[in-house]
């Protein structure tokens, strides 16, 4: 057994909810519209970063990344829930340009040192830049008048976001909990490489990570966002639906039984 982890629960969850989004995507065709194309986008990036977290569970240390990783499983997964919730084209179009507005600012920076020099020397690296921001937008279906009177962010806060869905007593846990592994603030410095000492601090070893109090909370969100997911996507799939609810109610019992958290916002009966 490695060092500062306990892996003595088995990773099959995560394994099971690999392969039920594996599934899933079998079930598109090879070519999507860009609604459908952020949806897939979304399971496949929840598929990565679930494979990530197996990954790392045999390597010695690295309970902080896989807190981090869950971390952004869990929002992809929340984002997912939230635009089949709203069901609403223009959300879909704002996700794409405020996500674009970040590129097209440092398009206008560039054009504007151009400018500034005169407006006739491009440097080779400024060329590039700007045929990959131009191109970038393009291929995103959009133009940079829509990206530049897009708004920052594509919806309501993330914490807001859950409130419209029922997610109300979650938040701390799904969101700003696990945020201090990706920021690195003293949370996660304190849980996961120093520790209190006599005469002050010093190097310590990284708290333990359970890899079912890990996985279990987010293959059960998982779950219902892909009963959300089917339903909109693929109705009349029952199959599908009862694959997701057979592995949520097995992980929320698993879960329940250890008495360490109740997942009560995890079961999905669809949009609402």
């Amino acid at each position: 057994m490695v060092a500062g982890r306990d892996f003595e629960e088995p990773a099959s969850h995560g394994e099971s909810m690999i392969a039920l989004i594996d599934g899933v995507i079998r079930l598109s065709p090879d070519e999507w519209d860009r609604e459908q194309a952020i949806r897939v986008g979304l399971l496949l990036r929840i598929r990565r970063f679930l494979k990530a977290i197996l990954c790392l569970r045999n390597y010695e240390d690295t309970g902080e990344a896989m807190f981090a990783l869950s971390r952004l499983v869990m929002e992809s997964a929340m984002n997912l829930r939230y635009l089949l919730f709203k069901d609403d084209p223009e959300m879909y179009a704002v996700f794409v340009t405020s996500a674009l507005r970040a590129d097209v600012d440092l398009l206008d920076e560039v054009e504007e040192n151009i400018r500034q020099r005169g407006g006739t020397d491009e440097m080779p690296i400024e060329k590039r830049m700007k045929s990959s921001v131009l191109r970038y937008v393009q291929d995103s279906g959009t133009t940079l008048e829509d990206v530049r009177s897009s708004p920052k962010g594509w919806g309501p806060s993330y914490r807001e976001r859950l409130r419209e869905m029922g997610v109300n007593d979650a938040y701390l846990y799904i969101q700003s909990i696990p945020s201090s592994a990706v920021h690195g603030d003293w949370s996660s410095l304190f849980r996961f490489h120093i520790g209190r000492r006599e005469g002050g601090y010093g190097r310590s070893q990284p708290e333990s990570i359970r890899m079912d109090g890990l996985l279990n909370p987010l293959v059960a969100v998982t779950c219902g966002v892909i009963v959300d997911y089917a339903e909109a996507v693929h109705p009349g799939n029952e199959a599908l639906v009862r694959s997701a609810r057979l592995l949520q109610a097995t992980v929320m019992e698993a879960e329940e039984g250890s008495g360490d958290f109740v997942l009560e916002d995890a079961q999905s009966d669809g949009n609402e």
